[in-house]
């Protein structure tokens, strides 16, 4: 028998101990089973493949807005869901879009969406798509582990495992 074992004192602290860490444990675990859960209902699902192809990649975020999905995407992928600034300009040039599109798109956003565009006008939304301005920078705040361990030790795995998926 092992020297703890035979004091009762050293196990009653090894008791209260490991009692105390399951404690901790229960506590952390519904929280984290709950967001695994939340996650498991977003991401599709990737296998068998034939499946995988045909899945929308909204999958799961069916129940929230289109603008909620759109930050959710942007702040963990480097792409977005609307086109580019470059594109509405193009269209406002061509006669496209018209001063009274964007009067009713603005009143529809608005509807849906008061907090965001309420304190807007359609000229500023006009404005913002004939500024010359650049292209926003990614919206991205979440990196993958590759990209975190590429920049802590200056590696390239990021594109190790682009090109092995690319296969």
């Amino acid at each position: 028998m092992s020297e703890v074992a035979s004091d009762p004192e050293s196990l009653e602290i090894e008791m209260n101990d490991s009692t105390l860490e399951t404690a901790e444990s229960q506590e952390i675990a519904p929280s984290l089973s709950e967001l695994l859960k939340e996650i498991q209902g977003i991401v599709p699902p990737l296998w068998p493949l034939q499946d995988y192809v045909a899945v929308n990649p909204f999958f799961g975020l069916a129940h929230k807005s289109f603008l909620h999905t759109r930050q959710l995407y942007c702040g963990t992928r480097d792409c977005d869901l609307l086109m580019p600034r470059s594109y509405f300009q193009s269209q406002l040039k061509s006669g496209q879009i018209s001063s009274d599109d964007i009067e009713q798109s603005l009143q529809q956003c608005v509807q849906e969406y008061p907090d965001q565009f309420a304190p807007l006008t359609a000229l500023q939304v006009q404005n913002w798509m004939e500024n010359d301005g650049s292209e926003a920078e990614t919206e991205r705040t979440v990196q993958t582990v590759a990209e975190h361990l590429d920049g802590q030790q200056e590696s390239t795995l990021s594109s190790h495992i682009i090109n092995d998926i690319s296969r």
